[in-house]
């Protein structure tokens, strides 16, 4: 099933250069200029959720909620277990 996600029309002002810019790089890339644009938001929102998830761990690990694993069969009995 191929649901597609409702979009808004949106309008954002940008030096004459920044857009030059943008439409060369979205034509290298085979892309349209929203489509290039809304790619390269999506990336900055991962990269953000990614560090999220990055100073959790160091969180957890600070804490001491964590295992440690020195090998590899310590590894794969870890994965391998319930």
């Amino acid at each position: 099933m191929n649901i597609r996600a409702t979009k808004k029309v949106t309008s954002i002002r940008l030096s004459e250069e920044l857009l030059n810019l943008l439409k060369e790089k979205a034509t290298a890339a085979n892309r349209s200029l929203s489509n290039y644009i809304e790619y390269l938001l999506k990336q900055s929102v991962k990269e953000e959720n990614v560090w999220d998830v990055i100073e959790e761990s160091e969180k957890q690990i600070k804490e001491g909620n964590c295992t440690t694993v020195t090998s590899k069969e310590e590894q794969d009995a870890l994965l391998d277990s319930p």
